[in-house]
């Protein structure tokens, strides 16, 4: 069965502020944050069935630290 495109709005739109609080707190920069958690939310959508039951909000948040530590820039 596919998803509409509300149903994946809806799904985003519902865990934004945790994603984004998680990239937020490893890179401390808003903007970068931003960044990682819009990538964070499309690999999540786009692999959503993947999820573990009764295991999303780990599993969004091992996602955005993913995302997050991507994002980070190298120690010299």
């Amino acid at each position: 069965m596919k998803s509409t495109q509300d149903e994946l709005c809806r799904f985003a739109k519902e865990h934004e502020a945790l994603v984004y609080t998680v990239c937020l707190q490893l890179l401390q920069e808003p903007a970068a944050a931003r960044r990682a958690a819009g990538q964070a939310l499309c690999f999540a959508v786009r692999h959503r069935k993947e999820c573990p039951p009764g295991g999303l909000r780990a599993w969004l948040c091992r996602i955005a630290v993913h995302f997050a530590k991507s994002a980070a820039p190298r120690a010299r």
